[in-house]
């Protein structure tokens, strides 16, 4: 992840877990400032 940007978390997470093959039952995210975007 190139920072900490909403925009690169989002797209990280997003590519994380498309190119995964694992089946996420939920995400535990902090409330950093990150995630103000949601």
């Amino acid at each position: 992840m190139p920072n900490n940007q909403t925009s690169s978390v989002v797209e990280t997470s997003i590519d994380v877990t498309n190119f995964t093959f694992h089946d996420f039952k939920n995400l535990t995210l902090d409330n950093g400032t990150k995630f103000t975007g949601h």
